[in-house]
């Protein structure tokens, strides 16, 4: 009788956050020859490596609050397609959303002095959980603008985040749609808000 087919090597690992990060300095050496000339300074700079996104990703503030989330094989998606599929799982945060991250990562860098004033927002969903629990990580003010007509269930998961917060906290229910909701966002900046 004929021989099975050798059966297909396992599917390596997901990749540590040590064997990322090394991956992101090695992604960095560019191992194309230099430019001479005015041109080198310039193109250096338009280069993506030169940026080190994933080393920026994974050195990220946004792991002081949130947890690295897993990846998932999609096994249907994977054996309908002939190819390894995988989810980000970013619904296993605790806001339910990738929304935290560009939120704590851009509220965290604040100066000190705008810190303190608090921020503004306008969202009608996940942003608004994303600022509502980096405000109260931060131990800041949030003035979370959002349209009247958002789902009750978002409005209460966004006041229930603020609640454990700083007093000055709240939630505004403003306009009958987003761009509604946003003038009255910009508004309160322009009052002195945050």
């Amino acid at each position: 009788p004929p021989e099975p087919p050798p059966e297909p090597p396992p599917e390596p690992p997901p990749p540590t956050v040590p064997a990322a990060r090394a991956r992101a300095a090695a992604h960095t050496r560019s191992t194309r020859p230099p430019l001479v000339g005015p041109a080198a300074a310039s193109w250096d700079a338009l280069r993506p490596e030169a940026y080190n996104y994933l080393g920026k990703i994974l050195n990220a503030r946004v792991y002081e609050i949130v947890r690295e989330t897993p990846l998932q094989k999609a096994e249907i998606l994977s054996a309908e397609m002939g190819n390894t599929i995988l989810l980000k799982r970013e619904d296993v945060h605790s806001v339910h959303s990738f929304k935290i991250r560009g939120a704590y990562n851009k509220i965290s860098q604040l100066p000190g002095d705008q810190l303190r004033r608090g921020v503004v927002a306008c969202s009608a969903g996940n942003h608004a959980q994303g600022v509502a629990l980096s405000a109260v990580s931060l131990g800041i003010d949030a003035t979370i603008v959002m349209p009247t007509g958002t789902p009750s269930i978002k409005v209460a998961a966004v006041s229930k985040l603020l609640a454990r917060g700083t007093p000055g906290s709240r939630v505004v229910l403003h306009g009958a749609n987003y761009d509604e909701a946003q003038a009255e966002a910009k508004r309160l900046v322009a009052q002195g808000v945050a």
